[in-house]
């Protein structure tokens, strides 16, 4: 089983063991760690096939110098994300419910749970306004907010995520809003009244 964990990494409590996971990947950058730098977590037992070959310093998995700085860095980022998780994660979870109750009104459809979700993150849909055009039209307006992964940036095709969870409602498009240690109230108020005025 393997589990890709960046977006709940610095929100919620990892523990791939007892979760019966056999490899889990977080990126730094998510933590405000340096981009380019991750770690894989690997159950004692599988069996993993190297793309490339040699690497005694990773036990045959992976050849070339490894990333010393990035690596300390990303430590560094790990410890303090998780210093002030819970406080972090409750401060985070009440500004998501602000931008969910403050957009009510712009009937903005949010896919995904609005209680059982990591807190930095939210999805969501505005009638048939294109998602691409709301994020250029608020990137206009000094906000950052994207139509979907980085893994698909300019892609103009629906996630295949979103569809495999929610059908043809994903290929209508939408809005992804990202939150983090330095997210404020003020941005979100900001936000909340754009897509008010623009949806």
């Amino acid at each position: 089983f393997v589990c890709d964990a960046v977006q709940a990494a610095g929100w919620l409590k990892l523990e791939p063991g007892r979760l019966g996971i056999d490899a889990l990947s977080i990126s730094a950058h998510k933590l405000h760690g340096p981009k380019g730098v991750g770690a894989l977590w690997l159950r004692r037992g599988p069996d993993i096939e190297p793309l490339l070959r040699g690497g005694g310093q990773e036990e045959g998995r992976r050849s070339g110098t490894e990333n010393a700085a990035g690596i300390a860095a990303f430590g560094e980022a790990a410890e303090i994300a998780g210093s002030g998780r819970d406080a972090e994660a409750a401060r985070t979870a009440g500004l998501r419910r602000r931008l969910l109750d403050g957009l009510a009104p712009a009937k903005a459809k949010l896919l995904g749970s609005a209680d059982h979700a990591a807190p930095g993150i939210v999805y969501l849909q505005f009638g048939r306004r294109a998602g691409e055009d709301l994020a250029l039209k608020l990137d206009a307006a000094g906000l950052a907010v994207s139509t979907g992964s980085a893994c698909d940036a300019g892609s103009r095709k629906a996630s295949g995520v979103l569809k495999a969870v929610y059908g043809s409602e994903a290929g209508r498009g939408g809005i992804r809003v990202s939150f983090g240690r330095f997210t404020s109230e003020g941005e979100i108020d900001r936000l909340i009244a754009e897509l008010r005025r623009l949806a």
